[in-house]
């Protein structure tokens, strides 16, 4: 009875569980166990990622609702408000549509339109491999109860001076013509230019700088070297002229110079590189902004290049400078990329929302450090106090339309004039929208009705248990939220952190539709079905930083089911339904018993240290090394009442095993060998040991000692045939060598053979006849 599809009968049953509420939390006076789910884009589509990060959420939930435990897992999507801003954008111009005349309101209007078709999308691929969520509590950030608290975080956290404008370099998009975060940000290796140019020394001499991007030369405003570098110590407090601008500007010692990188001598733009404006920021050197929005050249001390791109305007300066170039050499380097739009991205200085973060990094180190916020494995704790112990201020304004609208209001001076919910007439709002990050760092509580803290949904699931999420993210959401949760009610928001690692192919290399490599979950549940695709995503989920999945995988955990279901067939034609449920005692039944109670204890451990790995082979092992090549051949020879209850209680504690990793086989096997409906599965209580008559030892040495019984009477039954082979080769040789016209005319090295041939012969006649 091999495992087939089975997402026909998955489909009825998942709605069955739906409709009945079977995803609710329950009436339960214990504890609650709450997951917030990692949010996907609402216009997104669910990946391989997604897929291992939500099974193993679902596996947790579905693990402690047989628990008895009131479970809430809450699903939700994100406003993506950069993605579909662009999307909605290139729509319209695709239409001939001028999205600046279209305006505000009208480009919203068409946003929603879009978001209106594709909605739901990834709602209906988590429901088709089995995720048991509460979709009736289904939360979209954009939401406006959500929005409000959106709202309520950013007025209190200026109240309490936590937010402020301020001049800073980020990262900039010129084409979106906003602001992104690191996140939003790929770096790529790509072939460019090395420039070495020549700046001359007032006083006499010169000094050679090197540079990937000679346009920015405009906003130069020192020449930084290393302190103890022998070749610029002279130089250092003199001044350089920039060529082609003319501009004299300070020779510095910093660290920031390298004397064995390049010419030892950086060119310093604190405008327009990260690294520049640290150093500038040490020096109290000036910021020249040398572009507008769309990186076009704005500066008129250089009239050529007024109003050219950037790009154009390094290939005109290259030209300008002449002999100023020393050297060009070809390299390969790092270039930042938008995530979206592919567009090169600009370092630039600009007034935006910042969020203190560093006056709330304190409080989310000191919980770590007191064990009450753990993380799984704990090395990620390493990472965490690494980069809360170095927290910048957070830039959460971005200039596009579609996002939560910062809540500050200016006059007509254009002074901010009143933050808050209901402004004064006459009074102008901020044009900005809030960093999608800053909506989703408060997806904890404000899914659960925050800020009023007198909710039944908050009361009851806040704070929540686990976070489930992937490593990329742990700086830019997951302390966001333990930020926010504690400032705003001293509570964390969960207590433990489950990391996951990057899902690569079966060879190690990171999945992309470039490389051809990259597997659709949904895909392989149309080949496999949904609960093979299930078990294999849940045996490979370790706790490496990479992932490594395959068909090959998918096919293995086909094999499984197909050989737990052959031996549910097995027991079925043995009558195994009308078997008894209590435990009867016999040695067969006492060792496969122990070996089962062996594999709800490991079970149970692995599922509570999120080693779903652990989990998955554990149980693959008891099923196929104990259950079926063991216990059902002994039972061959000994189908007593005591091993037909022995069996029904395993394969009743099988089930209820596998039911939170492959719900679907489970629930059908379930009905059919009578304990229960399909459905009621999902509240049956999880798998419990059996009190044995027999201590685990002794039924393990039993096992042994049968075993080697068997090996005796097998070497035995193979012995006697082998005698009779050696009494005949024996014969043989003996007559040979007793024939002296052999002896005396063979070669001496084929007589002495023929002697030690009998001479082994004899000897193992004689060790089978001890058996």
């Amino acid at each position: 009875m091999p495992y087939e599809n089975n997402n026909a009968y998955a489909a009825k049953l998942y709605e069955i569980w739906e409709k009945s509420g079977a995803f609710k939390p329950s009436d339960s006076k214990k504890k609650p166990y709450v997951i917030m789910l990692p949010l996907p884009n609402v216009t997104g589509e669910l990946h391989i990622g997604h897929a291992f990060s939500f099974l193993a959420q679902d596996i947790e939930i579905r693990y402690h609702r047989m628990l008895g435990e009131p479970v809430l897992w809450l699903p939700g999507t994100d406003s993506a408000a950069i993605a579909v801003n662009m999307l909605v954008k290139r729509q319209l111009e695709a239409e001939g549509i001028d999205v600046k005349k279209l305006g505000r309101e009208g480009f919203l209007k068409r946003v929603w339109e879009w978001i209106g078709k594709y909605q739901g999308r990834i709602q209906g691929q988590m429901r088709k491999l089995g995720f048991s969520l509460d979709w009736s509590r289904d939360v979209f950030t954009m939401d406006e109860s959500y929005a409000r608290s959106v709202q309520a975080a950013f007025i209190k956290l200026y109240e309490d001076g936590l937010i402020r404008k301020d001049t800073r370099l980020v990262n900039w998009d010129p084409v979106l013509l906003t602001t992104l975060s690191d996140l939003e940000v790929v770096s790529r290796e790509e072939q460019g230019k090395f420039w070495h140019i020549r700046y001359e020394v007032e006083g006499g001499g010169s000094i050679v700088v090197a540079t990937t991007r000679p346009e920015t030369m405009l906003g130069d405003t020192a020449v930084a070297v290393a302190a103890d570098d022998g070749r610029y110590k002279n130089l250092i407090g003199k001044f350089a002229i920039i060529p082609v601008v003319n501009r004299r500007i300070p020779i510095i010692a910093d660290e920031h110079a390298d004397k064995t990188k390049g010419t030892g001598a950086v060119k310093i733009t604190p405008a327009h590189d990260f690294d520049d404006y640290e150093v500038g920021k040490r020096h109290n050197l000036p910021q020249i902004d040398i572009f507008d929005e769309q990186a076009r050249i704005n500066v008129d001390f250089v009239p050529e290049l007024k109003g050219l791109d950037r790009f154009a305007a390094r290939e005109k300066i290259v030209g300008m400078l002449g002999a100023a170039i020393v050297k060009v050499e070809t390299i390969t380097h790092s270039v930042p990329h938008a995530e979206r739009g592919d567009t090169i991205v600009e370092p630039r200085l600009t007034t935006q929302w910042y969020c203190d973060v560093s006056k709330l990094a304190g409080q989310a180190i000191e919980k770590t450090r007191s064990g009450e916020l753990k993380f799984f494995p704990k090395h990620w704790e390493n990472t965490w106090y690494s980069w809360l112990e170095n927290i910048e201020p957070w830039c959460i304004s971005r200039q596009i339309w579609w996002g939560h609208r910062i809540p500050a209001y200016y006059d007509k001076t254009g002074k901010l004039a009143y933050v808050g919910f209901e402004p004064p007439a006459g009074l102008t709002q901020d044009e900005d929208t809030l960093d999608t990050w800053f909506s989703s760092a408060l997806w904890p509580m404000a899914t659960l009705g925050w800020p009023d803290t007198g909710a039944p949904d908050f009361k009851r699931f806040f704070p929540g248990s686990a976070l489930v999420t992937g490593f990329d993210i742990i700086f830019f959401w997951v302390a966001r939220m333990v930020m926010m949760s504690l400032h705003f009610t001293g509570k964390l928001p969960f207590t433990e952190v489950v990391m996951r690692g990057l899902v690569t192919d079966q060879h190690g290399v990171k999945m992309s539709k470039t490389k051809g490599n990259v597997l659709d979950p949904i895909a392989l549940v149309d080949e496999y079905g949904i609960d093979a695709v299930r078990f294999s995503m849940c045996s490979l989920s370790t706790e490496g930083r990479f992932l490594p999945f395959g068909k090959n995988d998918v096919e293995n955990s086909r094999r499984f089911l197909t050989k737990l279901l052959n031996a549910v067939a097995f027991w079925e034609a043995k009558g195994v339904a009308a078997a008894a449920d209590k435990y009867e005692s016999s040695p067969l039944a006492d060792w496969i018993l122990t070996r089962m109670n062996t594999a709800i204890a490991g079970a149970k451990k692995s599922l509570g240290a999120y080693r779903y790995d652990e989990y998955a082979m554990g149980v693959y092992h008891f099923v196929w090394d104990d259950f079926c090549d063991k216990f059902i051949e002994f039972a061959k020879k000994d189908m007593t009442p005591a091993t037909l209850s022995a069996a029904k209680i395993s394969l009743k504690n099988i089930i209820l095993m596998l039911a939170p990793v492959v719900p679907f086989t489970c629930a059908e096997l379930w009905e059919r060998l009578g304990f229960g409906s399909a459905a009621s599965i999902i509240n049956a209580s999880f798998a419990a040991e059996v009190a044995v008559k027999t201590p685990a030892a002794k039924a393990q040495k039993w096992l042994d000692d049968l075993l080697l019984k068997q090996k005796v009477e097998a070497e035995k039954a193979g012995a006697a045939a082998e005698l009779s082979i050696l009494a005949k080769r024996i014969a043989s040789l003996e007559a040979q060598l007793a024939n002296r016209t052999f002896v005396d005319n063979a070669k001496p090295e084929v007589v002495a053979e023929r002697r030690q041939s009998l001479a082994d012969a004899q000897a193992r006649r004689k060790y089978l006849e001890s058996l």
